[in-house]
């Protein structure tokens, strides 16, 4: 079946947990969450080796000193819209932007100039100088230090893409998503 062709999707989530999306899940059921329905920029292959996922180009370019990240460019959110690279900026950066860290920054902490973003800022596209956005569907990644296991992070199910337009100010919450209400609060 071609993903166009899929209207809509199911979770089962259990009545006792908090919904999966949330940062305070547990980790087993968030990361199964977050691969079944946002994906992976890429992934590990049984061999343990890099294998496209939403990426379908990623390379380093020594004369700028930057990974180029490519995103497939037949790529849609749920709610239709075309992805673009604007898009992988968002992602990349979103975990440096809500009030609480969590997982995603430690990982991406490398980047240059997330240490200057302020939690809870209001983002806005251009604003790290370690993301740039190159075309409609790459963006260049500057590191403040070498790491040759950058784009093995990226094989994480919490690097997604993400709608911006679908999260509320806090950059966490989805505006369009039901969510029962959290048995921890």
């Amino acid at each position: 079946m071609h993903m166009s062709e899929i209207n809509e999707i199911s979770v089962f989530i259990p009545a006792m947990a908090p919904h999966p999306s949330l940062p305070h899940a547990s980790a087993a059921s968030r990361l199964s969450f977050l691969a079944a329905v946002l994906g992976q920029l890429v992934y590990l292959n049984s061999e343990r080796n890099l294998a496209e996922g939403l990426l379908q180009k990623w390379s380093w370019d020594a004369s700028q000193k930057m990974y180029i990240l490519e995103l497939k460019h037949d790529l849609f959110f749920h709610n239709g819209r075309k992805v673009n690279s604007k898009d992988l900026e968002f992602s990349l950066l979103r975990p440096f932007f809500v009030l609480q860290r969590y997982d995603e920054s430690q990982y991406l902490q490398n980047i240059e100039g997330v240490a200057s973003v302020k939690p809870g800022a209001k983002y806005q596209s251009g604003m790290v100088s370690g993301v740039r956005v190159l075309d409609d569907y790459s963006v260049g990644v500057t590191l403040k230090t070498p790491n040759p296991h950058f784009i093995f992070m990226l094989a994480r199910s919490t690097a997604s893409l993400l709608p911006q337009e679908e999260l509320e100010e806090d950059h966490l919450t989805w505006k369009n998503l039901f969510v029962a209400p959290d048995p921890i609060k």
